[in-house]
C-alpha cells in the first residue's frame, strides 16, 4: 500500500511538471509568435535586403554553440528564466527607433538575442521533458508538447495581423512582451528542476549513432531559418494573408501528431513512423518548391505542415529513447543542431547568390529530409525499441 501510495505521488508530481511546462511554453510561444509573426515582413520593410537576412540566420545558432563552448553548468530554473529574459531583449531590440540607431546591425543583434534565448529556455524544457517521459509515453507527451506551437501559432498570426493594420507594430511588440513577463512568473510553478553541463567532449558520448542525424536536421533548420518567410511575401499583397498563411499551415500538425504519438508508444517502433512520416514530408516540401500561385503554395505547404507535424517529434523521440543521460544529451543534440543551422544558413545564402531563386533552398531542404529518413533506417536497429508482444486472452 505504501508503495502504491509512492507511485500515485510521483505520478502526480510528473502531471504537474508537464502541465507547469506547459503553461510556460504556451506563455512563451505568445511572446515568440506575437512578436515574431511579421517578423520577416516587418525587417524587410525596415529595408534589409534578401542576403541580409539570410546572413542573420548564422547569428541566431552562433550563439548557442558560444554558451556551449564556453559555459560550465547551469541549472534548469535559472537557464529558463534568463532564456526568457534574452527573448524580452530581443522584442526590445526590435523597435524601429532601434533601427535608427544601429542601423543594419539591428537584426544581428536581435537574433543572436533569440539564439540565446533557444539555448537556455528550449534546452531546459526538452531536457526536463525527456526526463521525466517515460518510453511508454515519450512519443505522446513529444506530441503533446510540439501540438502547442501549432495552436498558438493558429491564432496569433492573425490577431497580430489585426493589430499592425489597426495600430502598428510596435503595438504588437508591446503585446509580446506582456506574455514574456506571464511566461517569467510562470517559471516559479515548475517544481523539477535538472542541471545542464556543458562539457563538449563527455556529452557528445550520449549521441552515438545519433551525431549525423541530429547534425542533418540542423542543417534542415538553417535551410528554412528565413527561406519561408521571403518567399511567403513574394506571394502576398496584405499582412492579412501572411496572417492566413502560418495559421492555416499550423492547423495540420495537431490532431494526427497527437493520434500518432499515442499509437507509436502502444506499438513501440518509432523507425516505421519517423522513416515514412519524414519521406511524405520531404515529398510535399519539394513539391511546394514548383509554387507558381499563392494557393498552390499555402496548400502543399499545409500538407507539409501536417507531416513535419508528425516526422519531427518523431526524431526528437528517438533521440530521448537512445540517450541515457537526457542532460548531457539534450546539450550535445542542441550544439549539433545549431552547427548544423549555421551550415544551413550559409547554404541558403550562397544558393540564393548563385540562382537568384530560393526555391532551390526548398528543394534542399526536402533532401535534407530524404537523407534523414535515409539514416533512421541506416541505424534502425540501434534506434528500435524491444516490441512488446500482444497478450491474446482465450475464452474457453
Amino acid at each position: 500500500m505504501k508503495k502504491l501510495f509512492q507511485l500515485m505521488s510521483e505520478r502526480r508530481k510528473k502531471i504537474s511538471t508537464f502541465i507547469s511546462l506547459g503553461i510556460v511554453q504556451t506563455f512563451n510561444l505568445l511572446a515568440a509568435y506575437f512578436g515574431w509573426s511579421f517578423f520577416t515582413v516587418y525587417f524587410y520593410e525596415l529595408g534589409y535586403s534578401i542576403p541580409e537576412m539570410l546572413l542573420s540566420g548564422v547569428f541566431f545558432s552562433l550563439t548557442p554553440l558560444l554558451v556551449i563552448l564556453f559555459s560550465k553548468k547551469i541549472s534548469s530554473k535559472t537557464a529558463m528564466n534568463l532564456g526568457i529574459m534574452f527573448r524580452a531583449i530581443a522584442l526590445f531590440l526590435c523597435y524601429k527607433f532601434i533601427f535608427d540607431y544601429f542601423g543594419h546591425i539591428q537584426l544581428f543583434l536581435v537574433n543572436s538575442f533569440i539564439g540565446l534565448m533557444s539555448v537556455y529556455y528550449w534546452l531546459s524544457n526538452d531536457a526536463i521533458i525527456q526526463r521525466e517521459a517515460k518510453t511508454d509515453n515519450r512519443a505522446f507527451i513529444s506530441m503533446v508538447f510540439s501540438s502547442i506551437d501549432p495552436i498558438v501559432s493558429m491564432i496569433a498570426p492573425l490577431i497580430s495581423a489585426w493589430i499592425i493594420e489597426k495600430n502598428s507594430y510596435a503595438v504588437m511588440f508591446n503585446v509580446a512582451l506582456g506574455f514574456v513577463v506571464l511566461a517569467l512568473i510562470s517559471v516559479k510553478l515548475v517544481n523539477k528542476e535538472v542541471v545542464l553541463e556543458f562539457k563538449l567532449k563527455k556529452i557528445m558520448q550520449e549521441l552515438n549513432h545519433l551525431k549525423t542525424l541530429t547534425f542533418i536536421q540542423g542543417v534542415f533548420s538553417g535551410l528554412n531559418t528565413f527561406t519561408i518567410g521571403i518567399i511567403t511575401i513574394s506571394f502576398i499583397e496584405s499582412l492579412f494573408d501572411y496572417g492566413v498563411f502560418a495559421s492555416i499551415t499550423a492547423v495540420f500538425g495537431i490532431i494526427a501528431s497527437l493520434f500518432l504519438g499515442r499509437l507509436s508508444d502502444k506499438i513501440r517502433n518509432r523507425i516505421v513512423f519517423a522513416k515514412f512520416s519524414l519521406i511524405i514530408t520531404g515529398v510535399f516540401a519539394l513539391i511546394s518548391a514548383f509554387s507558381r500561385t499563392y494557393s498552390f503554395w499555402v496548400l502543399s505547404r499545409s500538407i507539409y505542415r501536417f507531416f513535419i507535424g508528425i516526422a519531427l517529434p518523431f526524431v526528437f523521440t528517438i533521440v530521448g529513447d537512445c540517450i541515457k543521460n537526457k542532460e548531457n544529451g539534450m546539450v550535445a543534440r542542441n550544439f549539433l543542431i545549431n552547427l548544423g543551422a549555421i551550415i544551413g544558413s550559409i547554404i541558403s545564402l550562397l544558393v540564393y547568390f548563385l540562382t537568384s531563386n530560393l526555391m532551390n533552398v526548398v528543394v534542399l531542404s526536402s533532401l535534407m529530409l530524404f537523407l534523414m529518413a535515409f539514416f533512421v533506417q541506416k541505424n534502425s536497429k540501434n534506434y528500435a525499441l524491444p516490441v512488446r508482444k500482444i497478450e491474446k486472452q482465450i475464452i474457453k
